[in-house]
């Protein structure tokens, strides 16, 4: 799965130290959105200042999509 790679490319490319920062962060890539308007949701990894994106392989319309909150909306009828 392309996911386990890029990640366990973050994660032999960097040792975690106790005080060291991750953080996760999900969007909407509307670049890239096809021509019925349904654009694909990319995750991004951070860890410490390391950092890898990659596609999760899902995709939904932004009028589903709460940029506030980085996530799909409850109301997706999906």
């Amino acid at each position: 799965m392309h996911f386990e790679t890029k990640f366990g490319n973050l994660l032999s490319n960097s040792v975690m130290k106790l005080n060291q920062s991750m953080s996760i962060l999900f969007w909407l890539y509307k670049q890239k959105a096809d021509d019925s308007g349904v654009a694909p949701i990319y995750c991004r990894i951070t860890l410490g200042e390391t950092r890898t994106q990659f596609s999760t392989s899902k995709k939904v319309h932004p009028d589903f999509w709460n940029s506030t909150a980085n996530k799909v909306s409850i109301k997706c009828p999906n």
